[in-house]
């Protein structure tokens, strides 16, 4: 079962770690409000980086926080591209 919580600080995230361990998947955690809107590549690439370095200890699928109509595809584009490159750094 799955729960829509919105972007999560880094405290939750620890939480929800800590109390459900690698049976926890989360989903998103990207910020819509200036990191997909109007952020520069290194802020996009920077952002993605830490979201995947949080996510480590369980599932973890990147995706925008939440979705609306000001996200810049430009910046949706550097967020796959550097997820694309981060995983290829990540031991399986």
């Amino acid at each position: 079962m799955g729960k829509h919580k919105g972007r999560l600080s880094e405290k939750q995230q620890d939480y929800l770690r800590q109390k459900f361990g690698d049976r926890l998947c989360l989903v998103g955690n990207i910020d819509v409000t200036r990191i997909l809107t109007d952020a520069s590549r290194q802020e996009v690439e920077a952002s993605v980086r830490d979201a995947i370095e949080k996510s480590k200890g369980g599932g973890f699928i990147l995706a925008p926080a939440q979705t609306h109509s000001e996200i810049n595809v430009r910046n949706v584009r550097w967020m796959l591209e550097e997820a694309r490159s981060g995983i290829r750094m990540m031991p399986l």
